[in-house]
């Protein structure tokens, strides 16, 4: 302890170690693998709340429509449809979301929420022509189906680049 080794023994007992320099010569030590886990999840918690806040957006937009077609047509009863269109406009942000940063074997339960929540609000639009409207929904089945098939189909492997001799 009377003597400072020289870099290129401190090089070298870092390499024994498999440590950086740095972690020899300072007093604290901060785990490198605890560090890109922090920071993972810190990722995770930011990509949340960017798709939470982009879905309230969603519902924003639907209630300031909801009010400022309240007070320009006051006679007008279907107004509250804003908040009937806000759900599919939801499951699209959502997807698009989760297809960038999430998993994306999860996007074939948000196409499906999303294809239902489209057919209820075309049936909740069409409602007041007094027609036999609800049979729209009957067009979720066969969706619902093709939905269920395209998620069983499976990507091929990617291979690697197949330039090589042999």
């Amino acid at each position: 302890g009377e003597s400072v080794p020289d870099i290129s023994v401190l090089k070298e007992i870092a390499d024994i170690f498999d440590v950086s320099v740095d972690y020899l010569i300072s007093s604290e030590h901060v785990s490198e693998a605890a560090k890109p886990a922090v920071n993972d999840r810190r990722r995770l918690i930011n990509r949340i709340s960017i798709t939470a806040i982009s879905i309230v957006l969603v519902w924003l937009v639907a209630m300031l429509a909801f009010v400022v077609v309240d007070i320009a047509i006051p006679g007008l009863r279907a107004h509250w449809l804003s908040f009937v269109y806000a759900i599919p406009a939801s499951m699209i942000v959502w997807l698009v979301f989760n297809s960038i940063w999430f998993n994306r074997r999860r996007n074939f339960l948000i196409v499906s929420l999303l294809m239902w929540a489209s057919l209820l609000s075309l049936t909740m639009t069409l409602m007041p022509l007094t027609l036999d409207i609800w049979k729209i929904l009957v067009l979720g089945i066969p969706g619902q189906a093709i939905i269920l098939l395209w998620s069983k189909l499976r990507r091929a492997p990617r291979s690697v680049a197949s330039g090589s001799g042999s």
